[in-house]
């Protein structure tokens, strides 16, 4: 049987077809072919059978055209012939009335909409089971047997996860396979990552294909349908934008964009196609030993980490040659010690994905309650550092990200180890760690502990709190006076006011600062810091179920 062409114009076909169709999923070898052809003749001759009118929802009918075969199509002929049917029951079979596909769009409902588009077989007995039942997406007329095409009566179902992505999960307990590209897998799920996929549920195949919508008219009708339909607010469209030729598969990773570009320290959102995971894709160029170290450095430090939802977590790292140690020739006397080594690209996967940081303009523009929660959360971060001792070096604003945030409710994380160390105390280095603005004073003089965290967020609530925005001094060291000006007025608010916790995580020595963990208890969060302690623990709890390596 040849391939048949199949016009993508709604108006070809035999049925109604709605507006805002996002997706299709085409048949792709002889049997799945020859099976919607017969599914589509029984709709067509049974037009008011209650039986067929939700399935032919979905359906796009159109008489047959045969059109030679590509080699795929010829290959998977071959082997559905072999798997499935004589060679006489192939010549009486081989001449199908109808072709066409499955539509997905935004105005069709699937039977149960926080489901999602269930696909296989339908009812297979008159004794109900967990994987039988009435399907959106009918891949046969009922009574075909699902033992002969190993597809279940619910086989599997496309639906939007939490981030909006279109996702293909087993719905079956039969052990039949559910096949997304070259991997079979017969539980779990796997998100949809390129424009046009091979889906295969037992030995039926299929090519799941976007459509040609926009993005501007994809993403306005998710928002519409997420809201309508499942009460959810639609994620950034960085996440759930439809697959680009520009994604970048690392791994289980879908990494979203352009990867690097050349650059160093460029940011993607990445999803694990696996387990639907959301994260940051950092690509970092390594080209000589300094770089190298100190990537390493990073990746060392993620892993290090606790877990605390204010802090990052370690996903994944992957090395553009493979390995992590760098390849570059060591050895002096090595003739080819000073040529140049090819630059390396090495991309870290690390969660939560951030879409904006405090340095924002619009973040002082923030209800008060909402600041107030931001810097508790920080408060929270440097708990978790300093308890396992960690010295960050370069807190600021920029190096705080907004995770999510609501009208009532934000939620943050620390960013950027580049500079933080395991260690007690550190030697000074001037000019190789922190933000001039941020430094305490003792930093580039003298060694120093996690104190230096404390005057840094110190500096970050006195922007958040009281200065709107503005840095009162370049370098404090240079403006002591300055300095003790501020904290006198600081010093002379109210005993509940943040202004008098500031003042003493500004302390001048060190050892007078407020340290986090008693910084938390602090009067001046009373009206934060039970909501903010119940989304930490809830939040704590989810980081440890996940499992990366």
């Amino acid at each position: 049987m040849s391939t048949p062409s199949i016009s993508t114009d709604p108006s070809s076909s035999l049925v109604p077809q709605p507006h805002l169709i996002f997706a299709k999923l085409v048949p792709a070898n002889i049997e799945a072919q020859r099976l919607f052809s017969e599914l589509a003749e029984a709709v067509l001759s049974n037009p008011t059978n209650p039986e067929y009118m939700h399935y032919a929802k979905f359906l796009h009918i159109e008489p047959y055209s045969p059109n030679p075969p590509d080699h795929q199509t010829r290959q998977e002929s071959q082997e559905s012939q072999t798997a499935t049917d004589t060679d006489d029951e192939i010549s009486v079979k081989s001449s199908p009335n109808y072709q066409g596909h499955y539509i997905l769009s935004f105005e069709v409902d699937p039977l149960i909409p926080d489901i999602g588009w269930v696909i296989g077989f339908g009812r297979r007995s008159k004794k109900q089971s967990a994987d039988s039942g009435p399907v959106d997406l009918l891949l046969a007329t009922p009574g075909t047997s699902s033992a002969k095409f190993e597809v279940a009566g619910k086989h599997a179902r496309l639906f939007f996860d939490k981030d909006a992505v279109l996702t293909l999960k087993v719905f079956s307990h039969r052990g039949y396979v559910t096949a997304l590209g070259n991997e079979g897998f017969k539980e779990g799920q796997r998100s949809i990552t390129t424009r046009k996929s091979r889906v295969s549920f037992g030995s039926l195949s299929y090519s799941l294909e976007f459509s040609d919508l926009n993005e501007e008219e994809y993403n306005n009708a998710l928002r519409k349908y997420l809201k309508n339909h499942l009460n959810r607010e639609a994620p950034s469209s960085d996440i759930s934008a439809t697959p680009s030729p520009m994604d970048t598969l690392v791994g289980e990773w879908n990494i979203r964009g352009t990867v690097g570009n050349g650059s160093f320290g460029v940011v993607n959102v990445t999803k694990n196609i696996r387990t639907g995971e959301t994260g940051a894709a950092k690509c970092l160029v390594r080209n000589s030993i300094e770089t190298h170290a100190k990537i390493l450095r990073e990746i060392d430090t993620l892993k290090a980490l606790p877990r605390n939802p204010r802090l990052l977590q370690y996903f994944a790292e992957y090395y553009e040659r493979g390995e992590r140690w760098y390849t570059g020739i060591l050895d002096e006397s090595d003739e080819r010690y000073r040529l140049r080594t090819r630059p390396e690209k090495v991309i870290i996967m690390y969660g939560p994905f951030v879409r904006f940081n405090l340095s924002e303009e619009l973040f002082l523009k923030q209800p008060l309650n909402i600041r107030m929660a931001a810097f508790y959360q920080v408060l929270q971060g440097l708990v978790g550092l300093h308890g396992e001792g960690f010295i960050h070096r370069d807190i600021k604003p920029s190096n705080i990200g907004v995770v999510k945030q609501s009208a009532d409710t934000i939620e943050i994380v620390i960013l950027d180890y580049g500079e933080t160390v395991r260690a007690e105390r550190c030697e000074p280095c001037p000019g190789k760690a922190g933000t001039i603005p941020f430094l305490a004073p003792e930093m580039e003089r003298r060694p120093y502990g996690k104190e230096v965290d404390l005057w840094a967020t110190g500096i970050v609530g006195m922007q958040l709190f009281v200065s709107g925005g503005k840095l009162l001094w370049r370098n404090v060291v240079n403006a002591e006076a300055a300095w003790r000006k501020q904290v006198a007025v600081l010093q002379s608010a109210p005993a509940n006011s943040v202004q008098n916790l500031l003042a003493s995580m500004i302390a001048w020595d060190p050892a007078k600062r407020t340290p986090a963990d008693i910084a938390l208890k602090h009067p001046c969060f009373n009206d934060v810091r039970i909501a903010c302690d119940v989304e930490t623990q809830e939040a704590s709890k989810l980081g440890s179920k996940r499992k990366h390596t």
